[in-house]
């Protein structure tokens, strides 16, 4: 069977595009359910960032429990091209796409974006994971 990177990348949104103005508010991202695949991609997708000292975090967890009672951050062992600190941003990164790959055991992942000093102006994200790797092929 001949491999394509369509048919062997599965993409499901994490954060829809949201735009977020004078807060400091954490944003979580929907659970990810990583059963079936051996790989991941996680994607912060940024648009414009018109606060001047905006700095965000990037905190990836995962876990085997559904709600993520068990949540832990990955360690940087289960990670790939990076430590989460990949997914950090600043307020000059607009458009731009921070990324950091995921190969860890655990079966949910959940990334969760906290910005501070967000207090004249917005930021705009989304991000997406790419499943990878699947144990069957193709991906519908």
């Amino acid at each position: 069977m001949l491999f394509d990177r369509k048919n062997d990348t599965e993409v499901r949104i994490m954060i829809s595009p949201q735009a977020q103005t004078n807060s400091d508010t954490a944003i979580v991202s929907g659970i990810i359910d990583l059963q079936g695949c051996r790989a991941a991609t996680v994607n912060l997708i940024l648009g414009g960032v018109t606060d001047t000292d905006v700095t965000a975090v990037g905190l990836l967890e995962h876990g085997d429990n559904a709600a993520l009672s068990d949540a832990a951050t990955v360690p940087a062992a289960d990670l790939i091209d990076g430590p989460t600190t990949a997914l950090n941003f600043i307020a000059t990164d607009d458009n731009k796409v921070k990324r950091v790959g995921y190969r860890g055991s655990k079966r949910y992942l959940r990334l969760t974006v906290t910005p501070t000093g967000n207090n004249s102006g917005t930021i705009s994200l989304a991000a997406t994971v790419s499943l990878g790797v699947q144990y069957k092929d193709p991906v519908a």
